[in-house]
């Protein structure tokens, strides 16, 4: 499955680093990490209207979760009511490696999410954890590896709509027995 960026004029160079050339450079990357006391999350807003069905978009390309994040939970903010031609178009959430192609898991923090979106939802905050309905299997785990976050729509595009993604995570601590 391919995977895209939402910025254009880029390319991985012969170090395996990641390049942005020409209008590209100044690209503003929707998404970071906060941390507070230990706690982690890795915020980003995603303007659903650019999703497709078939492939992944990576979100914010320059926002990394670390090999080894505890994954804690999943928010979803809707800051602009999502529209679509049914009302049937879900929303995968995961990761793809920093090599912007190999999979970590493409729907590992969100399923076919769609309890967020059900008719007039502006504001409505919706936590996905372990065992809650639509959730990743990367929720409740400890990554093996960094990854960016990618996304896509899933039985419909979206037409609207722009949501606030916040992964919480920690890094635990190492015990020796």
């Amino acid at each position: 499955m391919a995977v895209s960026s939402l910025v254009s004029n880029s390319a991985i160079n012969a170090d395996g680093l990641y390049m942005k050339y020409g209008t590209s450079e100044a690209t503003v990357t929707r998404g970071g990490e906060y941390n507070s006391d230990g706690r982690h999350w890795t915020e980003v807003d995603i303007d659903l209207s650019v999703l497709a069905t078939s492939g992944q978009t990576i979100v914010a390309d320059t926002t990394v979760i670390p090999n080894g994040a505890f994954i804690e939970s999943v928010e979803v903010i809707v800051t602009e009511e999502p529209t679509d031609g049914s009302g049937t178009a879900n929303l995968d959430l995961g990761l793809v490696d920093q090599d912007r192609a190999t999979e970590l898991d493409f729907n590992g923090f969100l399923a076919a999410a769609d309890l967020w979106n059900a008719g007039t939802d502006l504001g409505k905050i919706t936590t996905y954890t372990v065992g809650t309905t639509e959730v990743g299997a990367l929720v409740g785990t400890v990554l093996t590896n960094s990854g960016l976050i990618v996304a896509n729509a899933t039985t419909e595009v979206f037409t609207d709509g722009v949501v606030k993604v916040r992964i919480y995570w920690h890094v635990p601590l190492a015990v020796d027995l």
